[in-house]
């Protein structure tokens, strides 16, 4: 839990997708509120956590591709002549 607030908590890391995967069964409230990005309880499936990588690992890149489109509109936004 720690790891994952300090992660969360800081500017340079807080966009890196966390998996929280515990043995105990009432810590995911918890966890979601440190700031994992999902939860899984043990005994896991692997099928399952490879779906939910996967998954964390399309978000992220769809965020890349917004914060890189939302670069380029307000460089644009820069450039226009204004009235």
């Amino acid at each position: 839990m720690e790891t994952c607030k300090r992660l969360k908590g800081a500017e340079r890391t807080k966009s890196i997708p966390v998996i929280m995967v515990t043995a105990y069964q009432d810590r995911d409230v918890e966890a979601f509120l440190e700031g994992a990005d999902d939860f899984v309880n043990k005994p896991f499936d692997r099928t399952e956590i490879t779906f939910r990588v996967r998954s964390m690992l399309r978000i992220r890149h769809l965020n890349d591709e917004l914060e890189r489109a939302m670069a380029y509109i307000e460089e644009l936004d820069r450039n226009l002549p204004k009235r």
